[in-house]
């Protein structure tokens, strides 16, 4: 799956930093791997290019997904600004803030989402 991330209120270098450590705290879990999203290079750039805030994510364990909405859940609140679009593949892509990201059944919603895509 797939995060990106955007605040109105951050530069994008400030975006990409969270997003930075967000990835290093969900490989931390051990149970979800994440790294920053690549891009193809445009004509001159040369070493590894990567997309503003935007993250891939590998649930590694079924329980991943408490994890997955712990850490993200934290990352958001501590900075309202920020917006992550996770697309969950197959044309579905969830908005999450500060305030849905806590909510019950946005967790229940997101397990059922990522076994869906897990089983297709």
């Amino acid at each position: 799956m797939h995060l990106h991330f955007t605040s109105d209120k951050l530069t994008p270098d400030q975006v990409d930093m969270i997003a930075h450590d967000l990835c290093l705290d969900l490989s931390d879990t051990g149970e979800v791997r994440a790294e920053a999203e690549s891009r193809a290079l445009e004509a001159g750039e040369r070493g590894v290019a990567t997309v503003i805030g935007g993250i891939v994510v590998e649930l590694l364990k079924t329980s991943a997904v408490t994890k997955l909405i712990e850490v993200l859940g934290s990352y958001l609140s501590q900075e309202p600004s920020m917006v992550a679009k996770m697309d969950l593949g197959n044309g579905v892509v969830v908005e999450l803030n500060s305030k849905s990201v806590r909510s019950e059944d946005f967790a229940a919603t997101l397990a059922q989402l990522v076994a869906q895509q897990r089983t297709a």
